[in-house]
């Protein structure tokens, strides 16, 4: 019986050649985006008012308080909120509280 080898699909050049070196590249001729210019441009002159930090702190903290109310047997609230958290990439904020309230729906799942 005959080995036969089988050809790789890869094509196999001398290392000092390059393949169809000598020809022009073609490029991509793409329609304009329908946003333009806008998202190109730097506002330098935006800056955080006290308002916005002051809402995003009041925000947090009512997230903290959604995550670290007692569970009361709604498990599925809770693992929404936590969900919801998670997904928007916010966690970071409440891993304390999120563990925290992980663990208690765990003991409490368990006793019963």
């Amino acid at each position: 019986m005959s080995m036969v080898s089988s050809s790789s699909s890869l094509p196999v050049f001398p290392h000092d050649t390059k393949p169809n070196s000598n020809l022009p590249r073609h490029t991509a001729t793409f329609h304009p985006s329908i946003w333009g210019d806008y998202f190109l441009s730097y506002d330098s002159t935006f800056h955080e008012d006290d308002s916005d930090v002051k809402q995003v702190t009041l925000l947090k903290e009512y997230v903290r308080t959604m995550i670290v109310c007692p569970v009361d047997n709604n498990f599925l609230f809770k693992l929404n909120i936590i969900n919801s958290v998670q997904r928007l990439g916010i966690s970071y904020h409440f891993e304390h509280e999120i563990d925290e309230a992980l663990h208690q729906i765990y003991e409490i799942s368990t006793k019963e």
